[in-house]
């Protein structure tokens, strides 16, 4: 099984760079190994080797069958389930992976810095789409736009329950690059069943030891999708 990160961004000109260029369109993938994986409500064990950590809400894809250079049209048919996640990376790392630029693999694929939450099935789409153009009017039925997110700040001891922070807002995720995301790997590796295919949101989430995290898909936090509590 293979762990995906895609990330879809632009290289902006400068003010050192020839007038009249246009932004170029950058697509970068990153690699975790399955070990790299954990489950949705277990503690996670924040890594001393940085100071500072963040959590990016993302979504992640499951395929559901073997596909080589698949056309964007034909892509939904790869989808089997989506669940939320959160990566787990050092802050600086973050600003490097955002921009598509290289990082030192330790410090982006180390143990549990992958937290996959509940599977969700997602319906099965048996015609291709007619053409890309069509594609953003699709993925909104299929894959969920935006979640709920809940960070806590928890008081480790009694004394101080009063201290308790509570934070609550929606995360946006862009949910029409995956069929991009799926074109594009698909054309240098075999995209195999089971394979994961994460695109992370924008938000970073600063966490440390006595904070936990809740993905829900509604703002009363009823349904929730993952729970994550660092340690």
């Amino acid at each position: 099984m293979k762990i995906l990160g895609y990330i879809h961004n632009k290289e902006i000109p400068t003010s050192a760079s020839p007038s009249g260029i246009t932004p170029r369109e950058k697509q970068s993938v990153y690699a975790w190994a399955d070990s790299n994986w954990l489950l949705s409500n277990r503690p996670l064990f924040i890594p001393d080797f940085a100071d500072n950590f963040i959590a990016i809400p993302s979504l992640a894809v499951k395929a559901g069958k073997l596909g080589k250079a698949i056309p964007l049209r034909f892509t939904p048919r790869y989808f089997k389930e989506w669940a939320s996640t959160l990566l787990l990376m050092p802050e600086e790392t973050a600003a490097k992976v955002r921009q598509g630029l290289p990082v030192d693999t330790l410090s982006l694929c180390f143990d549990n810095s992958v937290v996959i939450g509940d599977w969700i099935e997602i319906p099965s789409v048996a015609d291709p789409i007619p053409n890309s153009e069509n594609l953003s009017s699709v993925y909104p039925r299929l894959l969920p736009d935006s979640l709920w997110v809940k960070r806590q700040d928890i008081a480790e001891s009694p004394e101080r329950l009063s201290e308790n922070k509570e934070e609550v807002f929606p995360v946006s995720f862009p949910t029409n690059e995956f069929p991009q995301a799926f074109n594009y790997i698909s054309g240098y590796n075999i995209i195999k069943t089971g394979d994961l295919i994460i695109i992370p949101s924008e938000k970073n989430i600063p966490v440390k030891p006595g904070i936990n995290i809740t993905v829900s898909k509604s703002s009363d936090f009823q349904n929730n999708l993952l729970f994550t509590r660092f340690k």
